[in-house]
């Protein structure tokens, strides 16, 4: 996608607005093309995936072992350290929906309830996050963990 075949495809590209969603350097150039068309950036709307290998959280296995629990289904899994919230839900067959498994996208946002974490992502505030809400796709328990799930 470029410049040229935005233009082709769409007509007043300066009046629709538009939706990225796709790797960084896609979401770079598009955004130049678009500004070039003469698109306002409040017009241009974006969503990054990136590999969850670059974006997860710095947590290590250390040999430490965590019991994360499930408030709702009432499940819970014991884990490695440096396995991630949303990989022990789906072990433990607690659902939460995913997307991105990157911290991108929020989607598998969901509140913590007791316990520490490590790996924030970047589709929380700040102001979420202080209301115990976190991302299970890059979040990893520090210690043992009650998920509302």
């Amino acid at each position: 996608m470029d410049a040229p075949q935005i233009a082709r495809c769409v007509p007043d590209a300066g009046k629709a607005i538009h939706l990225i969603c796709g790797p960084g350097p896609m979401i770079e150039s598009l955004q130049e093309a678009l500004g070039g068309l003469g698109v306002p950036p409040d017009r241009i709307r974006f969503e990054a995936f990136e590999s969850a290998v670059a974006t997860a959280s710095e947590a290590v296995a250390d040999g430490s072992t965590w019991e994360i629990r499930f408030a709702q289904s009432g499940s819970s899994t014991t884990v490695a350290g440096g396995t991630t919230l949303l990989d022990a839900a789906e072990v433990a067959g607690a659902p939460i929906d995913s997307m991105c498994r990157a911290g991108t996208c929020g989607t598998c946002r969901t509140r913590l309830v007791s316990g520490k974490v490590e790996g924030e992502g970047k589709a929380l505030k700040q102001k979420d996050r202080e209301a115990g809400w976190v991302l299970t796709c890059v979040a990893c328990p520090r210690s043992d963990c009650t998920l509302d799930v």
